[in-house]
């Protein structure tokens, strides 16, 4: 329990850093844009997923690359807002139906509930089985003291995403293990539905 609190106070610590830099970034960035409001049951479910797609799931190897992996198995990704901002349920199933051919998207309420902790594990690394709540079990493929995601899957944790505005920076961190910990300010630009990845500037 200990490790999970510490962990949760340096993710706190570093977002804090994080939502200043980007806060520096947007006024630079932002002020000469054609903004327009666009409806954000559209276009937050279209951000969410741009990100998962071509930064989480193009570094994951295709399902069945190496020996004796299921081939009807999709990545597990599971999905977090910073700092106790929670992810809107209409939002998420869109997100879930965005990808529901490429990943198995789970949204989680703060980031440690993602994460295997020395209490959900005994270090043995022989994994369990899901519980049929379509959850999941703890699958673990490396050490519980490296608090690796469940179900050997990746955890993607978004700052709050901008209200309104055709080009938006958001603080994206793409977490692994306690030694694979990504921090981004991921700019994008679009309307609606359909947006694209215009610059990736790593954190840290």
């Amino acid at each position: 329990m200990g490790r999970t609190t510490s962990r949760a106070a340096t993710r706190r610590s570093r977002w804090l850093g994080l939502a200043a830099a980007v806060g520096a970034l947007a006024l630079l960035s932002g002020c000469g844009d054609d903004e327009k409001n666009v409806s954000a049951a559209e276009r937050d479910p279209a951000i969410y997923s741009t990100v998962l797609r071509e930064m989480v799931l193009a570094e994951i190897p295709p399902t069945g690359a190496a020996d004796g992996d299921d081939s009807g198995a999709l990545p597990i990704l599971y999905v977090s807002g910073a700092d106790g901002e929670s992810v809107a349920v209409d939002v998420q199933a869109e997100v879930v139906k965005n990808l529901k051919d490429e990943a198995e998207i789970r949204f989680v309420d703060v980031p440690e509930d993602a994460l295997v902790t020395d209490d959900e594990s005994d270090g043995s690394g022989d994994g369990g089985e899901g519980d049929g709540s379509g959850n999941g079990g703890t699958t673990v493929s490396t050490t519980v003291g490296d608090e690796p995601v469940q179900d050997d899957g990746v955890l993607t944790i978004f700052g709050p995403l901008p209200e309104d505005g055709t080009t938006v920076q958001v603080d994206v961190e793409i977490y692994r293990n306690s030694a694979d910990d990504r921090m981004y300010v991921v700019t994008l630009a679009g309307s609606q539905a359909k947006w694209v990845i215009r610059s990736v500037e790593p954190v840290g």
